[in-house]
């Protein structure tokens, strides 16, 4: 009889032990796939960025900025170059979103995103472009962009 009990409370533990390392194995999962999407943001984000950098080392960027920050009317170049500076940097903001909610980088850290998008809500040119971009982009990324739109009008 005793031998029984013995050897029922070791299957117990036995089992408890299984399932516990199921859960484990569970949570790891989860947290890899997290890791994973992070990774794959980043990298889209770099490429972007690569794919941008002649574009924001030309001569043409800041008075394309400059023109939109003054609400001036674009050409159809400098309309192309802003557009395609506010897509990497978009980008860049949500793949910051990504790694906050993740954990990887502290709350603290949203005021970077808040500061960026101050400045785009700073021009109607700009909350055009997020306007006709904004699909393009994370569902989290597109409701914190709203939201802080909506707190912050022009």
């Amino acid at each position: 009889m005793n031998i029984d009990n013995l050897n029922k409370w070791f299957m117990f533990v036995t089992n408890l032990g299984v399932l516990l390392g199921i859960v484990f194995l569970g949570i790891e999962i989860q947290q890899n796939s997290d890791l994973m999407k992070i990774q794959i943001s980043q990298a889209r984000a770099d490429s972007i960025f690569a794919a941008q950098e002649s574009l924001y080392n030309s001569e043409y960027a800041i008075p394309s900025l400059m023109k939109t920050f003054a609400d001036q009317q674009l050409s159809i170049e400098d309309s192309a170059r802003v557009e395609s500076m506010m897509r990497a940097m978009h980008r860049i903001q949500e793949n910051f979103l990504l790694q906050i909610r993740a954990g990887m980088l502290p709350e603290a850290s949203l005021e970077s995103i808040r500061n960026f998008l101050n400045e785009i809500a700073r021009s109607q040119i700009l909350r055009d472009i997020w306007n006709s971009t904004e699909h393009i982009y994370s569902e989290d990324y597109r409701n914190f962009v709203n939201e802080y739109f909506e707190q912050n009008p022009i």
